[in-house]
């Protein structure tokens, strides 16, 4: 395993995107820091086009307060908007790609998004065909005038970076050359950017909440820049986490401030990763546990060049471990590091007195029942505070994020053995599935909204490639008649597609098991569905 290099030359940076971006671009000019099968964007460009969109939504009148939508597949004009949105203090909220029409309009609503900017082509899809579906109430509006929508009362227009062609008359495509002979001068951007402050928030995270509402984590500029600055490793890597959750941001912000590259694919594609890889010289894969082994598995490694990457041919060692690679419900909201078993010894750095962890957190094992604290080896909940855990959640209040003293009770269930941490699942219903979470109570929510359903269980099951996977058993009310593929197809409809249960149950109300609670007795269930799947 590559071992990290230091980063030089950016101790004196202020942790500030502005300021990263401008040194980056001075110390690493024209070297790529994204590469794609079809683009490349380099760390001056980046400056250079970043500044150029920052001085157009300044032109707007989008500043510090401003909620920024982002949504685009990976490329560099994500990495320009995000560079641009930051630059002027504002907040980007990322929306997911994988998000269904229902699921992106409720994103837009609950981060109060003011400004919307997406790409031409979103994962090989029209965009735009898209929007108009996800909100039909724009499309008879004009962007020559600020939208006013009830139903969206904080939308007030819909911005479109790169591409070519007429977009509808509800949006508009961004010149960044006009921006240059704009009303904002250089001057006005630099003063704009020295009032971003390390403590200004940075990005707003949509995740899967234990409720059906999704949360969203708040992250400042300070965290982002701190965490990930000196950590980083000394080569190109090939990023299988999306910019719009916290890894692949994390990811972001160490290669602005080391200068290395991300090697990125629109659509996982495990051939022309390993091209990307092999002809990059990439030292490292930054994704969920499971793109490893595919990358491994794939019959074009024994003819490939891959030495730069020992993790993709050398054997696991007989104590596998994972550093940012099994990417816990918690990553999000404490951007810890947690400990998923994958293979080779942990690396000094990385190793705490409490064992592989993220540096400067203090950190407490509790029993989940008692509260009680667990000393020495043990399996319990992590709790733990420090300078980078998240400023907090969006609209809610801080008593209801964090313990007294300050702690974040992760809901992550770890063992602690030997003084290393190993995590060992969720004390929640939380469902982590190809890397991602998915709550229980939004599933059950989209499926209980369907004609002729009356209950909906959502629970979930041990998958061997996916960690878990989504399963449910759905109560009919006998209004109507329903199958499992005909579930699931609605579901479709509301939720990302790792969210739609792949085991579907149908059961008479008279068959559920009831708890004397008067809820659902979801563990009598299990068997029930594990012989389905």
């Amino acid at each position: 395993m590559t071992t990290p290099m230091p980063v030089t030359g950016f101790d004196d940076v202020d942790r500030t995107a502005p300021a990263v971006i401008r040194a980056a671009a001075r110390s690493f000019g024209d070297r790529a820091l994204l590469v794609m099968s079809h683009a490349r964007l380099s760390f001056v460009d980046l400056e250079a086009q970043s500044a150029l969109l920052a001085k157009h939504l300044l032109a707007l009148g989008l500043g510090k307060g401003s909620r920024v939508g982002l949504q685009f597949s990976y490329s560099p004009e994500f990495l320009v908007a995000l560079g641009a949105v930051w630059r002027i203090g504002a907040l980007a909220a990322p929306l997911s790609t994988a998000y269904t029409p229902v699921e992106v309009r409720e994103a837009i609503r609950r981060a109060d998004v003011d400004t919307l900017i997406v790409g031409d082509d979103v994962v090989s899809r029209d965009e735009l065909a898209f929007l108009a579906e996800a909100m039909p109430e724009i499309t008879g509006l004009s962007s020559n005038a600020p939208f006013l929508l009830p139903e969206l009362p904080h939308l007030r227009r819909v911005q479109v970076l790169g591409g070519a062609g007429v977009v509808p008359e509800w949006a508009s495509r961004i010149d960044l050359g006009a921006a240059r002979s704009g009303p904002v001068s250089d001057a006005v951007l630099a003063a704009v950017e020295s009032e971003v402050s390390p403590a200004d928030w940075a990005v707003l995270i949509q995740t899967s909440g234990s409720t059906a509402e999704p949360k969203g984590v708040i992250h400042t500029h300070g965290v982002m820049f701190g965490k990930t600055r000196g950590s980083a490793m000394s080569g190109p890597l090939f990023l299988g986490m999306p910019f719009f959750w916290v890894g692949g941001l994390l990811v972001l912000a160490g290669c602005l401030q080391s200068g290395n590259t991300m090697l990125c694919q629109v659509r996982n594609n495990p051939a022309e990763a390993l091209d990307l890889i092999e002809s990059e010289r990439a030292v490292a894969v930054a994704g969920w546990l499971t793109l490893v082994p595919q990358l491994r598995a794939h019959p074009s490694v024994a003819h490939r060049d891959l030495s730069s990457i020992p993790m993709l041919t050398d054997e696991p060692t007989d104590r596998p471990y994972g550093v940012g690679l099994g990417m816990t419900e918690s990553f999000g909201p404490h951007m810890s590091m947690p400990i998923e078993r994958f293979g080779m010894d942990p690396p000094a750095h990385l190793r705490g007195t409490n064992g592989v962890t993220a540096p400067s957190y203090e950190h407490l094992l509790v029993d989940p029942v008692t509260g009680a604290v667990i000393e020495g080896d043990g399996e319990g909940e992590i709790w733990i505070r420090g300078p980078y855990v998240m400023a907090g959640m969006y609209k809610r209040e801080r008593e209801d994020v964090f313990e007294p003293g300050g702690w974040y009770a992760t809901g992550d269930r770890v063992r602690r053995e030997e003084g290393c941490w190993f995590f060992a699942g969720r004390t929640t219903e939380m469902i982590k599935t190809r890397g991602s979470n998915v709550a229980p109570p939004e599933v059950e929510a989209a499926i209980e909204s369907q004609p002729g359903v009356k209950h909906c269980f959502v629970i979930g099951l041990h998958h061997d490639q996916w960690g878990e996977q989504v399963a449910a058993v759905v109560v009919p009310d006998g209004t109507a008649d329903l199958s499992a593929d005909a579930i699931r197809a609605v579901a479709g409809q509301r939720l990302s597609s790792y969210k739609v249960p792949r085991v579907v149950l149908i059961l008479h109300e008279d068959d559920v098991v009831w708890l004397g609670t008067g809820k659902p007795d979801k563990r009598a269930m299990r068997p029930m569905l594990e012989a389905l799947s």
